[in-house]
């Protein structure tokens, strides 16, 4: 599969996020970059008086959260889905945190509700994946990051091992490889024509694996690549950034800046 992009605030701009709060992306083995984008962590170090807010931008995935300060292992695990917008997520002034971003369509099999009903939700994990848990170690505040990340990499290991592909998920695979491929920029009617599928099946499997609608997905993956061509540039050129990545023009791009991010593009950077 193409190389998947995942660009948050907290990576592009520091000034986004508390100097209190210290926020790293750990990438995964090669044996599961296919399924997991990224393990994260998050903690604050030091305990202050008030509470945080993170901006979230989105990419598609779906994130799985340890809460390293719980001590009981069934609330200690939550999913947040896909989101569709930009989110202030609220985080608790003592937040301690280890993650697992899940790429697209990778989790549907998993979960025992519909991938449309988890879309800007977050819920325990054990009330739609119902044997996670038993994963997790019983002493995860205590052990270190990497033990963490080889008890996720077995269990994910061992289900996809043992689950037999469906046709939706072959027809998935491609579709967001081929959007990938096209950074976003492509039409649900040339993705129909790719696909042999009308656009109505492939919005109903869009639904059905992603959880969002392919238009809406398409234009998430376009935004992503965007913002990752110009996050390691200073004084840019918004119009030209606009038209090198598949927008009409320059306001375009800022209203597509204010739907995922909540900011103009000259407040970003």
């Amino acid at each position: 599969m193409s190389e998947f992009i995942s660009i948050q605030m907290s990576t592009i701009n520091s000034k986004t996020i508390s100097k209190n709060l210290t926020y790293e992306e750990i990438y995964p083995s090669k044996e599961m970059c296919n399924t997991v984008l990224c393990y994260f962590t998050l903690f604050s170090k030091e305990i202050e008086r008030r509470n945080y807010t993170m901006s979230l931008i989105p990419d598609g995935c779906i994130n799985i959260l340890i809460d390293l300060n719980e001590e009981d292992i069934d609330k200690s695990i939550s999913i947040l889905g896909p989101i569709t917008s930009s989110v202030n997520y609220e985080i608790d002034n003592s937040v301690n945190i280890f993650g697992i971003r899940i790429l697209p369509g990778k989790l549907s099999e998993l979960i025992n509700i519909p991938m449309k009903f988890i879309v800007n939700k977050q819920f325990l994990l054990k009330d739609v994946i119902s044997d996670f848990c038993k994963y997790i170690p019983k002493n995860a505040q205590e052990i270190d990051n990497k033990m963490l990340m080889s008890s996720i990499d077995n269990y994910t290991l061992e289900f996809f091992e043992n689950t037999p592909s469906c046709k939706n998920k072959t027809v998935i695979s491609n579709l967001i490889r081929y959007i990938y491929d096209k950074k976003g920029q492509v039409s649900i009617e040339e993705l129909s024509k790719v696909t042999n599928y009308s656009t109505r099946n492939l919005s109903r499997i869009s639904e059905s694996e992603i959880g969002i609608n392919l238009k809406l997905f398409c234009r998430i993956v376009r935004f992503q690549n965007m913002l990752y061509s110009i996050k390691d540039k200073r004084d840019l050129n918004w119009k030209s950034v606009a038209l090198e990545n598949g927008y009409y023009d320059q306001s375009h791009l800022v209203k597509e800046f204010k739907f995922f991010c909540g900011i103009s593009p000259t407040l970003f950077k």
